[in-house]
Order: C-alpha cells, then structure tokens, then sequence
C-alpha cells in the first residue's frame, strides 16, 4: 500500500517518482523496481517480527512465478 511504501522510501532514503494519477493511502503501491519491492518486503518483515505479527519462520515476500500465474488465471 501507498501508506507503507511511502514509509520504507523515507526511512531507507529512496526515491519514489510518483505516478500521473492520482493515489490514496491504501491503493497499491506503483512505479517502483523489483529490487525495492524486494528491499520492502526484507524492510516489512524485520518490522512485522519486532511487533510479534510475523514469527521467524515467516516472512513478506513477492509471489513466485507460478502463483502469480494462478491468481491471474
């Protein structure tokens, strides 16, 4: 979500162009690189751990190939 990324970009000092239309906080996150949305999710499991809402077995990480092809069948 906007509200997230917009959070990690001014933590970790990254760039975020913005896109040409209009977002809220809680729209889905655009206009960023795999390896931010990779940085992100390392960022929002060290953060979702300390606040006991992930274990450490868990993690936030993008959809692999073949589940992303499922969801989008």
């Amino acid at each position: 979500r906007v509200q997230d990324y917009e959070v990690f970009a001014n933590e970790t000092k990254r760039e975020w162009p913005k896109p040409d239309f209009d977002q809220g906080p809680t729209h889905p996150a655009t206009c960023l690189s795999w390896h931010d949305a990779v940085a992100f999710c390392a960022w929002l499991t060290i953060r979702e751990r300390a606040a006991g809402r992930l274990s450490t077995q868990d993690e936030v990480r993008l959809p692999s190939d073949h589940e992303w092809r499922c969801e989008a069948r």
